[in-house]
């Protein structure tokens, strides 16, 4: 009796419960993968606001005394930052005062802008990040920060990571080994 047998009973239980367990990890494994996501997601701009928040307090005296030059040196420390693609900062009327481009061919457009009053805001740009925060000192405010920060390398890894831990699990290396032979308890007489 082979329990791979189309009509035995057996053969029928066990591959309904296969595909019953195999669709639960299956659900189960894209679940934490967008979960995964999420966090990333949620974690880059957490650390996007403090950088923002970084330059912002670095860069006051720099637009009370209007040098650009010590503005766009502040900036420059984001090159330690590889997600973050360009990032600038505007006067209050809305003026380019300094800016910071990983890629000289990149030529960063600002699309978006704080509402008046906003102290923050971030906006999704495909699969990136806009990432704009008012500079505030003395309770007015003096400009604002804007980072424009990729996603698609921290995406990358979550899929990497996601697709090797697919191959080092039990259930995938089940899937691979031969099926077990089950012991018969009592072998059918003749």
């Amino acid at each position: 009796m082979s329990l791979w047998n189309p009509r035995s009973i057996a053969a029928k239980l066990t591959r309904m419960n296969l595909l019953v367990s195999g669709t639960a990890l299956l659900l189960a494994y894209i679940a934490f993968l967008g979960y995964d996501f999420y966090t990333l997601r949620h974690d880059l701009i957490g650390s996007l606001s403090t950088e923002a928040d970084i330059v912002g307090a670095n860069c006051v005296t720099a637009l009370m005394f209007d040098d650009r030059q010590s503005a766009e040196s502040t900036l420059e420390a984001l090159r330690q930052s590889p997600q973050v693609e360009w990032g600038m900062i505007v006067q209050p009327d809305g003026r380019l005062f300094a800016q910071y481009v990983r890629d000289p061919s990149i030529k960063p457009v600002l699309t978006a802008g704080l509402a008046p009053g906003a102290a923050n805001a971030h906006w999704p740009r495909g699969s990136d990040i806009l990432l704009g925060k008012r500079i505030v000192f003395q309770g007015s405010s003096v400009g604002a920060v804007y980072l424009f920060a990729e996603t698609g390398q921290l995406t990358r890894g979550a899929v990497q990571f996601g697709l090797l831990s697919r191959e080092f699990s039990p259930s995938a290396s089940a899937s691979r080994s031969s099926p077990p032979r089950p012991r018969a308890i009592c072998s059918p007489s003749h």
